[in-house]
C-alpha cells in the first residue's frame, strides 16, 4: 500500500513538470483600421458668445485647429468640441475647423463655420472735420459741419477725437453726424431683432440745471441711444431703447447709477436683448445694471427723426439735447453682446485718456469770416489767462501773437497767413486746448463786421408766453429788443388780428368775423390779441419796433385788404417811424414801400433780383438762414445795392456767429436773448 502511494506520487511530480519544450509564438492582435468623421449642429453664426457642438466620431484621440481666432474652445469631451463665437467687427469670415486623428494626421474632417459680422456701423472722425463709417457696411455719413465742433487727434487715445463745444442740452442746426437710415430697411431690421451700442466719451462742460444731454442717439419718440439724464433722474449715464410689450409703449430706463466727471472719459456699452427681454448697461467693462425690456423694437415716430446723432439727439433735421466734450467711439452692433464681450470691448478700448490740462469754455469766434492781415480775430470765451495764444492748424500752422482781456481773446493775424479751413487751439506754453474750426479769407478788403439787431420772432415768447401774444410783445419790450415780429390777418368784417396761424381752435380766421373770433383765448388766457389791442401795448415802449408781416390770404384782394387796414392803424396811433414791415408777397411789399417811402421793407421769398426789389422801394433782402447760408454773395450785393439784409429763423450760436461773419444787418430770432448776449460778449 504504502509503495502504491509513493509511485502514484511521484508519477503527480512528472505529470506536473514535463520536460522542457520551445517557446510558443507571441499572438498579434489584428490593428483596426483608424476611421474619423465630424459634424457640427451649426454653420452659420453672428452673436458673441453663441455655441457651436462638433460631434466626432473617430476609434483614436484626436485634436483639432481653428483658422481664426474668431471661434475658440469652451470644453471637448472624447466625442464633442464646444466652441464659442467671438465678435466680429470686419466682414463675414469663414472659419474651418479641422479636426485629426491622432493616429494618422493625415486624416481629417473639416467643417466651414460661417461667423457673421456684428459690427453694423462705426464712426471713424477723420482729421479734415469728417466722420466715415469703417464697418463693413461703409455707410455714408453726413457731417454738419459748424462751430460746435472740431476734429483733433488724441494722443492718450491714439486716434482722431470728436470735440463739440455746443451748449448742452441745446437745439443745433449744424455741429454734429447724421446717419440716416429711414430709408434702410436692413439696419432698421438689425436694430429690431435686438442690438448694442458703444460709446467713449468726455463730458466738457458742467451741465447746471439743464434737462437731458446726449452724445450718441436716436430718440425722438421712440428709437435708443446713450443720454446722461436731466437732474430729476439723477444725471445718470444711461441706456435708452423704447419697446412695446403687453403693457403697452414705453422707455426702458437702463440707468447706470454713474455720474459723469467733467473731463473724465467713460467706455459705455448698452445692449437691448429682445430673446431676454432685458436691457443692459456696462460701464468700463462692468454690467452695472439690466432692467425689464420686453416686447417689440419702436424706431423714433416721425421718419425725419430716424437718424443716428453724434453730438446730440435727433429732432426732424435739427439736432436737440446737444453735448460738450468729446466723442472718441461711437459704434452700433447688429448683435447682442454678452458680458464677456462687453468686457473685451472695454480691454481693447483706449485707456487712460486724460483731458486737456486746461479749457476754455463758452466759447464764440466767427466760424466763416474775411479777415485782414495784421488785423484782428475775436475768440470770445471762459477761462482764456494772460499769455494764452490762439493757433491756427490747417495746410500751415500759424501761432499768433494774442491779448487777452476780459472774456476774449484778440490775435494778431500774419502779415503771411494764407486762406483756408482751420482748426482753432488755445495755447498755454506747451499745452494746448481744441476750441473749434473756421474758414477764413485772408483780404486787404475784409468785410466790415457790425452787431446785427435782434428781432423777437413772434415776440419774446416761452416761459407760459405764447407766440405773437401781447405778453410776448412786453416782454420783448422789457429785455430791449430791437424789434418784435408779428403776424396779421384779417377778418370777413374788416378786423385785423394777431397770429401765425391761418387757423385757430379750428377758426380759419380769415373766413370769420370778429364775432366768431370772441371767444378763442391763447395758452395763457389772453383773448386772441386784434392789431389795435397790440397796438395799444406797443405804445408803451416803442424803442422796441413792430416788425409787421402781413401774412398771404386767400387772394391778392385779401392780403391788399389786410395791408391797407394794418397802415390805417399805424397811422392811427402815429407810429409810422417805429414799424419794420416783411411779406411773402411782392405785391404787398410794393404797396407798403409806395404808402411808406424810406421805411424798412422786406420780401421773404429769396430772389437774386435784388436790384428791381430797390426799383420797387424793398429794401431790405430778408431771408430764411439756408436761402442765405447756401448763396452767400447775396450779403455783399445787397449792401452794394444799400439794402440791409435779415435772416431767419435762427437760434443756435453758430448760425448767429456765421451770420455775423457774413453781414447780417438784423437777425430774426427764437433765442433774442441768446443773440443779445453773444453780441455783448463778442463786440
Amino acid at each position: 500500500m504504502r509503495i502504491h502511494h509513493i509511485f502514484i506520487a511521484l508519477a503527480l511530480i512528472v505529470a506536473c513538470n514535463p520536460e522542457p519544450g520551445p517557446e510558443p509564438e507571441p499572438v498579434v492582435p489584428v490593428e483596426e483600421t483608424p476611421y474619423l468623421s465630424a459634424k457640427a449642429d451649426v454653420k452659420t453664426v453672428m452673436e458673441p458668445g453663441s455655441l457651436i457642438t462638433v460631434k466626432v466620431n473617430s476609434n483614436y484621440g484626436w485634436a483639432y485647429s481653428l483658422s481664426s481666432e474668431l471661434l475658440e474652445e469652451k470644453e471637448s469631451t472624447d466625442s464633442t468640441l464646444v466652441l464659442k463665437s467671438c465678435l466680429n467687427r470686419g466682414a463675414d469670415e469663414t472659419v474651418t475647423v479641422t479636426i485629426m486623428s491622432d493616429k494618422d494626421r493625415s486624416l481629417t474632417s473639416s467643417i466651414d463655420v460661417k461667423v457673421k459680422t456684428g459690427l453694423l456701423l462705426d464712426f471713424e472722425f477723420q482729421s479734415d472735420g469728417t466722420a466715415r463709417d469703417v464697418s463693413p457696411n461703409s455707410y455714408w455719413i453726413d457731417t454738419k459741419a459748424g462751430v460746435n465742433m472740431m476734429t483733433y487727434y488724441n494722443e492718450d487715445a491714439g486716434r482722431i477725437a470728436a470735440r463739440f463745444f455746443s451748449s448742452l442740452g441745446g437745439t443745433l442746426t449744424d455741429g454734429f453726424y447724421k446717419f440716416e437710415y429711414n430709408s434702410n430697411k436692413t439696419f432698421q431690421d438689425a436694430l429690431a431683432d435686438g442690438h448694442s451700442l458703444e460709446v467713449l466719451f468726455m463730458l466738457g462742460d458742467e451741465p447746471g440745471d439743464v434737462g437731458e444731454i446726449k452724445m450718441f442717439s436716436s430718440m425722438e419718440q421712440g428709437g435708443t441711444g446713450f443720454l446722461v439724464t436731466d437732474p430729476s433722474r439723477g444725471r445718470e449715464i444711461t441706456f435708452l431703447p423704447n419697446t412695446t410689450d403687453a403693457m403697452g409703449k414705453s422707455w426702458r430706463w437702463c440707468k447706470s447709477g454713474v455720474v459723469p466727471e467733467v473731463g473724465r472719459y467713460y467706455h459705455v456699452v448698452g445692449v437691448w436683448d429682445k430673446e431676454a427681454g432685458e436691457a443692459r448697461i456696462y460701464v468700463d467693462g462692468n454690467l452695472e445694471a439690466k432692467v425689464a425690456a420686453a416686447g417689440s423694437y419702436n424706431p423714433p415716430y416721425n421718419a425725419t427723426s430716424r437718424w443716428f446723432c453724434v453730438g446730440g439727439d435727433p429732432s426732424g433735421a435739427q439736432c436737440q439735447s446737444a453735448w460738450n466734450g468729446d466723442v472718441v467711439l461711437a459704434r452700433i452692433y447688429d448683435a447682442v453682446l454678452d458680458d464677456e464681450s462687453a468686457a473685451h470691448l472695454w480691454e481693447e478700448a483706449p485707456h487712460n485718456i486724460q483731458s486737456s490740462p486746461f479749457r476754455v469754455t463758452n466759447v464764440l469766434y466767427l466760424t466763416e469770416c474775411e479777415v485782414k492781415p495784421g488785423g484782428e480775430y475775436v475768440v470770445a470765451g471762459d477761462g482764456f489767462v494772460t499769455g494764452d495764444k490762439i493757433k491756427f492748424e490747417g495746410d500751415e500752422i500759424v501761432t499768433c501773437e494774442t491779448l487777452v482781456e476780459d472774456g476774449r481773446a484778440v490775435a494778431t493775424i500774419p502779415m503771411d497767413m494764407k486762406s483756408g479751413a482751420y482748426k482753432l487751439y488755445a495755447v498755454r506754453g506747451a499745452e494746448s486746448a481744441p476750441l473749434g474750426s473756421a474758414r477764413m479769407t485772408v483780404t486787404d478788403s475784409p468785410r466790415a463786421l457790425h452787431a446785427p439787431k435782434a428781432v423777437a420772432h413772434r415776440g419774446f415768447h416761452g416761459g407760459g408766453r405764447p407766440e405773437n401774444s401781447i405778453a410776448a410783445l412786453k416782454a420783448a419790450q422789457d429785455a430791449g429788443f430791437y424789434g418784435s415780429e408779428m403776424d396779421l390777418w384779417i377778418t370777413t368784417d374788416g378786423v385785423v388780428y394777431v397770429n401765425h396761424d391761418g387757423v385757430i381752435s379750428g377758426k380759419t380766421i380769415q373766413n370769420c368775423t370778429s364775432a366768431d373770433l370772441a371767444s378763442v383765448t391763447l395758452s395763457n388766457g389772453e383773448p386772441l390779441p386784434t392789431f389795435r389791442q397790440y397796438l395799444e401795448q406797443a405804445v408803451k415802449n416803442l424803442d422796441t419796433r413792430l416788425v409787421i408781416e402781413i401774412k398771404q390770404h386767400s387772394s391778392a384782394e385779401r392780403s391788399r385788404a389786410c395791408t391797407t387796414e394794418m397802415l390805417r392803424l399805424v397811422d392811427e396811433f402815429g407810429i409810422g417811424n417805429k414799424v419794420d414791415y416783411i411779406s411773402f408777397s411782392r405785391d404787398v411789399c410794393a404797396q407798403i414801400a409806395a404808402a411808406k417811402p424810406g421805411t424798412t421793407v422786406g420780401y421773404l421769398t429769396t430772389t437774386t433780383d435784388l436790384a428791381g426789389l430797390m426799383a420797387q422801394g424793398i429794401n431790405c433782402a430778408d431771408f430764411a438762414y439756408t436761402d442765405l447760408f447756401s448763396n452767400k454773395a447775396l450779403f455783399d450785393q445787397a449792401h452794394l445795392l444799400g439794402m440791409t439784409v435779415n435772416i431767419w429763423t435762427v437760434d443756435s450760436a453758430s448760425d448767429m456767429m456765421r451770420a455775423i461773419g457774413l453781414g447780417a444787418d438784423f437777425i430774426t430770432t427764437n433765442r433774442p436773448d441768446l443773440l443779445t448776449d453773444i453780441v455783448e460778449r463778442f463786440f
